[in-house]
C-alpha cells in the first residue's frame, strides 16, 4: 500500500512539473486569414485561407528567421537565395469562419468572392538547443586575377 502511495505521489508531481514546463512554451495567438476564389474551387480557397491563418499564428508566436546566400561571378550578381522560416506547432485551435467577403482590385473589375477565417490557436514553440555561431570572413583583396592566391 505504501508503494502505491509513493508511486501515485511521484506521478502527480511529474504531471504538474510537465504541465508547468509545457505552459511556458505555449502561446495563445489570434489571427485571421483570407483567400479569394480565383482559378480554384471554393474548397481550395477555404483551405488556403485556413493555412494562411495557421502560418501567421506560428510566425507571430515564434518569429521569423531569414537566411540568405549570394553568388557573385565576374563581379556580377549571379544568384541570390533568400529563405524565411518559423519553428512551431499548433496544438489546439478554434476556427471561426467569417462572412464571405468581396475582393475588388479597382472599380473597373467585378468583385471576387473571398473566404475569411479567424483562428485562436495554442502554438508550441520548441526551444532551440543550438546557439548561433557568429563568423566573420575577410579576404586580402576584393578582386583577384587568374592564378592569384586568396588569403
Amino acid at each position: 500500500m505504501l508503494y502505491i502511495r509513493r508511486l501515485l505521489f511521484v506521478l502527480i508531481i511529474i504531471f504538474f512539473i510537465s504541465n508547468f514546463a509545457y505552459a511556458e512554451t505555449v502561446k495563445n495567438i489570434t489571427t485571421e486569414g483570407s483567400c479569394a476564389i480565383v482559378g480554384m474551387s471554393a474548397e481550395q480557397s477555404q483551405l488556403i485561407a485556413l493555412q494562411r491563418a495557421r502560418a501567421w499564428a506560428i510566425e507571430r508566436a515564434a518569429g521569423i528567421s531569414v537566411s540568405s546566400s549570394t553568388l557573385v561571378t565576374n563581379m556580377a550578381l549571379t544568384a541570390d537565395f533568400i529563405k524565411t522560416y518559423s519553428k512551431g506547432f499548433i496544438i489546439k485551435e478554434k476556427v471561426e469562419w467569417l462572412p464571405l467577403g468581396q475582393y475588388q482590385k479597382d472599380t473597373s473589375t467585378p468583385p471576387i468572392p473571398e473566404y475569411n477565417v479567424k483562428i485562436v490557436a495554442d502554438v508550441y514553440v520548441p526551444e532551440s538547443k543550438i546557439k548561433p555561431i557568429g563568423l566573420k570572413a575577410k579576404t586580402n583583396s576584393i578582386v583577384f586575377k587568374n592564378g592569384e592566391k586568396a588569403i
